[in-house]
């Protein structure tokens, strides 16, 4: 990034503890192009160390077998994402909790600039 350069992105605020939400009894329903319904679920486990690793299934009537993807995400708090940005050389310009602009939390959004 070129001095002066700004980007924002979202990480998840772990005082929001999401993950206790992702679970097989909170069901998302989607329809593809195609007209065909897909069903997806989390199933995540503890809160370990700043990270959760859960799997996601998906189901669809017209497919033989579940289809799964399992992932691990690390939620970092307010000071220790600052912590990152400025090891990597960057300065914190904003942050919201949304990308409307609302305080921070359940998401945190952070525009850094280089200097």
């Amino acid at each position: 990034m070129k001095p002066g350069g700004r980007f924002g992105f979202d990480t998840r605020d772990p005082t929001a503890r999401a993950w206790e939400r992702w679970t097989p009894a909170t069901v998302w329903e989607a329809v593809t192009a195609d007209g065909s319904t897909v069903r997806s679920w989390n199933d995540a486990g503890p809160f370990e160390n700043g990270y959760v690793s859960f799997t996601t299934t998906y189901e669809s009537p017209g497919w033989d077998a579940p289809r799964y993807s399992e992932s691990t995400l690390r939620f970092l708090d307010v000071p220790s994402l600052g912590e990152f940005v400025a090891e990597a050389g960057l300065v914190v310009d904003e942050q919201y909790g949304y990308w409307d602009r609302r305080p921070v939390g359940p998401e945190i959004i952070t525009v850094v600039r280089r200097p």
